[in-house]
């Protein structure tokens, strides 16, 4: 039962899975497009400009990744209530316990996998290219947590949207738009408080951004697990 129940999510979902392929693919390619106008790289030693295509390739796949995590978090439960299978699904045998674990891990896994790419793309640039310089590996761990904190405060406001909601197309909107109000939060209070370096105001926006996610992770669930479909 539980395996139809993912086989279902997947085939609802194919549209935002079909998204994160395609930018799997499209990111990569447009990396390799702007190496290969760059004159200054373009002279550099193969080992450099490998070094160059896999770091850039990495970074664009975990931006993206972030991108296709937020729809497809957003559209994973409200579409069956456009498409009104939620009332088939809710005279069927499985709980409301067992439907949310298997969009969980429809989710999980797909976030793995987006996740585990740009990992893999980074190891194999640190084995097989040169580096052109010192790594800057502090401020570029610091930036892919933002965003990583970004994906998540998207994705969890999309699952909140996406549990609370009758409409995926309102809950993916939601989801695009749900960092916009952190950033803003973090800026004025930056402001404020006369906060001028970059690594705080990085941090803290972090920081917010991933309470929001995690709180519309949380209070998605419970409304799910609470309401009453239809």
């Amino acid at each position: 039962m539980f395996r139809a129940l993912i086989r279902k999510d997947l085939q609802i979902s194919r549209l935002p899975l079909l998204l994160a392929s395609c930018l799997l693919v499209v990111s990569p390619l447009a990396i390799a497009i702007l190496m290969s106008i760059d004159s200054v790289l373009m002279k550099q030693t193969m080992e450099r400009q490998l070094f160059a295509l896999l770091i850039g390739s990495g970074f664009a796949i975990h931006v993206t990744a972030q991108l296709s995590l937020a729809i497809l978090s957003a559209n994973l439960i409200a579409v069956e209530r456009v498409d009104r299978s939620a009332d088939f699904l809710a005279y069927l045998p499985p709980n409301r316990d067992m439907v949310l674990r298997s969009k969980a891990t429809v989710l999980g896994a797909t976030a793995l996998i987006l996740l585990l790419v740009p990992l893999a793309l980074t190891g194999s640039a640190l084995c097989w290219g040169e580096r052109p310089g010192p790594a800057p590996s502090i401020e570029m761990f610091h930036i892919l947590l933002t965003i990583s904190a970004i994906g998540v405060c998207a994705a969890g406001i999309g699952w909140w949207a996406s549990c609370t909601l009758s409409s995926n197309a309102v809950a993916i909107l939601l989801a695009l738009l749900a960092p916009a109000l952190p950033s803003i939060s973090v800026l004025l209070i930056c402001l404020a408080l006369g906060i001028e370096d970059a690594a705080h105001a990085g941090a803290l926006l972090a920081a917010v951004c991933l309470a929001t996610g995690t709180a519309g992770f949380v209070l998605g669930t419970r409304h799910y697990l609470r309401r009453n479909e239809p």
